[in-house]
C-alpha cells in the first residue's frame, strides 16, 4: 500500500505566534537545543545552494555541485532521509507528470510500503529540466553516487557560508526544519507524520 502525502503547498511568511494562540493538536514544542532553520532561513540556505551550484567554471564541478543541489531540494521539500535520497533513482523514481516522488526503493521484497510525497509543480518542473540535459543524465546514470560524508560537508559547508551554526545544514536538521515548518502551517500532525516515514512523532530522526 504506497502512502502519499503533500508538501507542496505556497508557504506564507512567517508569523510569531502569540502565547496563548498556539495549536496545541499541531504544534511540537521544541527545545532550544534542539533549534533549526526556519522558513526564511530556509529559503536563505536555499539560494546559497544555488548560487554555488553555477559558481564554478569549470563543467565536471558544476555538474557535481548541481547533484548535491538537486539532493538538498529533495530533502527540504520531501522531508526524506538522507540516505533515502542517496538510495532514489532520480531518472525513474520521480514522476515529474504527477509530482510525485517514491522513496521506495523499487524492490519489494525488501520494502513492505514506498513512501510516495507530492512535490511542488515549481520544483518537478525544475527537476524535469535538469534531468533533460544529457550531460546530467549521463552522470546520474548511476543514481546519485556519492557518498553521504561527502553530502554533509557540503551541507555544513553552505550552511556556514552564510553564517548559520554548522549542525543547523546537516540533512537532519533540515528534515526536521521542515517538518516544523509544515506543522506550524497547519498541516496535521499524522500528514507531517507519514510524510516522515514515522510511526511515532519524532523529530530527532
Amino acid at each position: 500500500m504506497n502512502h502519499k502525502t503533500t508538501a507542496d503547498a505556497p508557504l506564507p511568511a512567517p508569523q510569531a505566534p502569540s502565547q496563548g494562540g498556539l495549536d496545541q493538536g499541531r504544534m511540537v514544542s521544541i527545545p532550544e537545543t534542539d533549534h533549526c532553520l526556519d522558513s526564511v532561513q530556509l529559503d536563505r540556505l536555499e539560494q546559497a545552494f544555488r548560487a554555488w551550484a553555477t559558481q564554478s567554471p569549470r563543467a565536471d564541478v558544476q555538474l557535481s555541485r548541481r547533484r548535491i543541489l538537486v539532493i538538498f531540494l529533495l530533502i527540504r521539500y520531501t522531508g526524506a532521509k538522507l540516505n533515502e535520497i542517496l538510495a532514489l533513482d532520480p531518472l525513474k523514481r520521480i514522476d515529474f507528470n504527477r509530482q510525485l516522488v517514491d522513496l521506495g526503493n523499487g524492490e519489494s521484497d525488501t520494502r513492505a510500503e514506498s513512501r510516495i510525497v507530492r512535490i511542488s509543480t515549481t520544483l518537478a518542473s525544475e527537476l524535469e529540466q535538469m534531468f533533460k540535459d544529457p550531460s546530467f543524465r549521463r552522470f546520474l546514470e548511476k543514481q546519485f553516487n556519492v557518498d553521504p560524508g561527502f553530502v554533509r560537508r557540503k551541507f555544513y559547508e553552505r550552511a556556514q557560508a552564510i553564517g548559520f551554526p554548522k549542525k543547523l545544514g546537516g540533512p537532519e536538521m533540515i528534515r526536521k526544519a521542515r517538518a516544523v515548518e509544515l506543522m506550524q502551517r497547519n498541516m496535521p500532525m499524522p500528514a507531517v507524520q507519514t510524510m516522515l516515514g514515522h510511526s511515532t512523532m519524532n523529530l530527532t530522526s
